[in-house]
């Protein structure tokens, strides 16, 4: 089989690096892969290479795409085109690859439930969850037991949760205005009372507040979420990052924290915290790779973020926002990481603090971390599972 895989610019390079990581598991399946970097190459000249490689399909990180006398390449080429969502389709949908999700030869890959959900829930089912990650081993001849100078590690900047209420003031009207302003007001409250996160995605949570579903139609129910969506995530994600750093630095656990300017403001006064700009995604991993504990805050994910395999595979102690879907799913996990909620942070922290100090504690975390890995975390794992979704949807069905 041949396959072509879209590698394009994003932040930190992180999904180019995704994409060289999907090619390698490709081509130890015995698939022959390319690589076509669209910072490098034009239209054209995908033309030319689709002609002469011929893949079986091609495949993206998110709505990649090039357009072709106003066509989408895989409307113009006639080959089938995967999409593997690394954000809420909330920010995707109707946007280039995207741009009609139910087209019959486009199909929408991601391992976070929330993302299958929110596809549903507005209509669309060419979708599938990939229940594996392609996660990279740095070191590939270093075990577990190697030099580990980096306690706790935190990779992610922040906005300030305000600027989301000022731009949603700014943007917004009336009484789509008022409730984005009133559910935004509800939700420090809401799980200061509660000692929880969210327990569904932040849109059902909206919905519910509104009590959507008895007033509205479907349709209008989706463009009201579309439109308030990056507004109300957007708060949550940079509220609850802000809350858990802060709370995790006042109880004295040393952090080493990559990310912009305001989190090095916010962290300034601790001086068991180091702040650090960002750093490249390969950089990233390499420094996975020599910490103790890598912290995720994700409370927004049910079961997949990257930070998640990658610090299991490159033997750190995972301390993450609990993943319910992924407990539920992954049971052992519960046995290998430390997790935590909105009330739990100061005993997380307490727990974070044992791992450190107790060189055999944490070695046996790290050992119940290697089964999973090969399991769940395995490149070649995970291309399996997209190959076997080619065949179902575009082999059986012609």
């Amino acid at each position: 089989m041949r396959i072509l895989i879209f590698q394009g610019q994003s932040q930190y390079d992180v999904l180019r690096e995704s994409s060289r990581r999907t090619a390698g598991a490709f081509r130890e399946l015995g698939h022959e892969t390319f690589i076509f970097d669209m910072m490098l190459w034009t239209p054209q000249d995908y033309l030319n290479i689709i002609q002469e490689f011929k893949p079986d399909f091609t495949f993206g990180s998110n709505p990649v795409c090039y357009y072709i006398n106003e066509k989408l390449h895989y409307e113009y080429t006639n080959i089938p085109h995967f999409v593997r969502l690394g954000d809420s389709p909330y920010y995707h949908l109707f946007d280039r690859a995207l741009r009609d999700p139910n087209h019959p030869l486009v199909y929408t890959l991601g391992a976070e439930t929330s993302f299958i959900k929110q596809m549903n829930d507005m209509g669309f089912d060419r979708i599938s969850r990939l229940k594996t990650f392609a996660s990279e081993k740095v070191f590939q001849h270093e075990d577990v037991h190697a030099y580990r100078p980096y306690p706790v590690v935190f990779f992610g900047s922040i906005k300030p949760p305000e600027e989301y209420i000022k731009s949603a003031k700014q943007n917004l009207r009336g009484s789509v205005r008022a409730n984005v302003l009133d559910f935004i007001a509800m939700l420090p409250e809401w799980m200061e009372q509660r000692g929880i996160f969210l327990p569904v995605p932040i849109d059902q949570c909206f919905a519910e507040f509104l009590q959507l579903e008895d007033k509205v139609s479907i349709e209008d129910r989706n463009m009201l979420l579309r439109t308030v969506y990056p507004y109300i995530d957007g708060y949550y994600r940079n509220y609850t990052r802000e809350h858990v750093l802060t709370q995790f630095a006042e109880h004295g656990v040393p952090m080493y924290v990559f990310g912009n300017d305001y989190i090095k403001q916010k962290l300034s006064p601790y001086k068991h915290v180091r702040s650090f700009n960002p750093v490249s995604f390969k950089q990233c991993l390499e420094i996975y790779a020599k910490s103790k504990v890598v912290l995720n805050i994700t409370p927004m994910f049910f079961y997949a973020h990257e930070r998640i395999s990658h610090s299991i595979t490159n033997g750190a102690v995972l301390c993450s926002s609990l993943m319910p879907d992924l407990i539920d799913e992954i049971p052992e996990m519960l046995e290998s990481s430390l997790f935590y909620t909105w009330g739990t942070i100061g005993d997380t922290a307490e727990a974070v603090k044992q791992v450190l100090d107790d060189p055999s504690l944490r070695m046996q975390l790290v050992g119940k971390c290697k089964q999973i890995t090969e399991q769940y975390f395995e490149p070649k794992r995970n291309a399996e599972e997209i190959i076997a979704i080619y065949r179902q949807v575009f082999c059986e069905q012609s």
